[in-house]
């Protein structure tokens, strides 16, 4: 008897959950689609020193929104050896980013830079991903990327400095290392570089491939007249005479 109980109230108690559950119905019309596919925001240059040497050379950049982690993606080639690389930044990185290029218009136009060969770290630090690869982004780095300048002559540059750093991906024993680069850019091409990333313009592009659910179609059924079948017009009843 104990067991036919526990059985009834274990019943009950399943039964009021599923019931309990919200209907796939009843949210429809919150639900979102979309295809979250990579979208391009802008396109640029700036200067890379060629792989033997030190004279800069101009390099064609990308910036890429990627929707699915809400990063976006600076996507350029490295030098003369065409390996593709793209720095992620999350929304912490591009929030550094740029108020290092604000403060280093403010000094540039205040006349602040000290004129050094070396490149100089001054305007912060953030973590970032680097993934490159000849043909896809197959290995990668998570960095700290400092933000600074450096003069090149008599002209100044806002410099993205990524150090060498070692991959958290190994091939057998050994360890996989990013050598470094240092990234420089005129006012006008950091200006692009930041415009490109502007919030805005990320969270535009995303919405843009979101796609809204209809709300569900309303459906009425005809009224009966009178104590028949719903739906169906009531007739009057047949009186039956025996013989």
């Amino acid at each position: 008897m104990k067991k036919i109980i526990a059985g009834i109230i274990l019943a009950s108690a399943v039964a009021c959950g599923f019931a309990a559950k919200p209907r796939l119905k009843d949210h429809i019309t919150e639900i979102r689609l979309g295809k979250y596919e990579p979208a391009e925001l802008g396109t640029g240059t700036m200067r890379l020193e060629k792989t033997f040497g030190h004279e800069l050379v101009a390099v064609e950049f990308s910036v890429m929104v990627y929707p699915k982690n809400g990063t976006a993606g600076l996507l350029y080639k490295n030098g003369g050896i065409g390996i593709k690389e793209r720095i992620l930044f999350d929304k912490d990185a591009r929030d550094a980013l740029r108020a290092a290029y604000e403060q280093y218009i403010d000094d540039y136009e205040n006349k602040r830079l000290e004129r050094q060969k070396k490149f100089v770290k001054a305007y912060g630090v953030a973590r970032t991903k680097l993934e490159w690869g000849p043909f896809q982004y197959s290995t990668y780095v998570e960095p700290k990327t400092y933000f600074g300048y450096v003069f090149v002559g008599k002209s100044p540059y806002f410099g993205i400095r990524i150090p060498d750093t070692v991959s958290p991906q190994k091939k057998g024993d050994v360890d996989v290392h990013y050598v470094g680069n240092l990234l420089y850019f005129t006012r006008a091409q950091i200006k692009d570089l930041v415009e490109a990333m502007d919030e805005e313009g990320l969270f535009e592009a995303i919405e843009s491939q979101k796609i809204v659910l209809p709300a569900n179609d309303e459906y009425e059924e005809p009224e009966a007249d009178g104590a028949g079948v719903k739906g169906v017009s009531a007739e009057p009843t047949e009186e039956y005479e025996e013989n």
